[in-house]
């Protein structure tokens, strides 16, 4: 048997996290995206239809159901936070494949 990997530091293999589906696991780094749908990110800012992203990355805090969203839009790196849970942008969160549209790399 070969050497066994770390589990990713975002989503630690004993944790409850693990189980949960992951619907931003479709977004990759270096492509770009457009906005399909406006939504209300956590800390309020609009993303209207037609904004683009050239998305770098991303984080997942399983405490707060946190999801943190990293791309550079109109040429700033931005903080895109939402909240996976009813209450909040969780069904933003669920369709993430439908609200951003892969347009190609970036």
């Amino acid at each position: 048997m070969g050497p066994r990997h770390p589990p990713d530091p975002v989503f630690e293999i004993d944790s409850p996290e693990h189980t949960r589906q992951h619907y931003h696991d479709t977004l990759r780094r270096g492509r770009l995206y457009r906005v399909t749908r406006a939504f209300t990110d956590y800390d309020g800012e609009v993303h209207p239809v037609g904004e683009i992203w050239a998305f770098r990355g991303y984080n997942f805090l399983p405490y707060d159901d946190g999801l943190s969203l990293f791309a550079v839009v109109d040429g700033a790196l931005r903080h895109i936070r939402l909240q996976d849970r009813p209450e909040s942008e969780g069904a933003v969160v669920r369709a993430l494949g439908t609200i951003l549209e892969d347009i190609g790399a970036g």
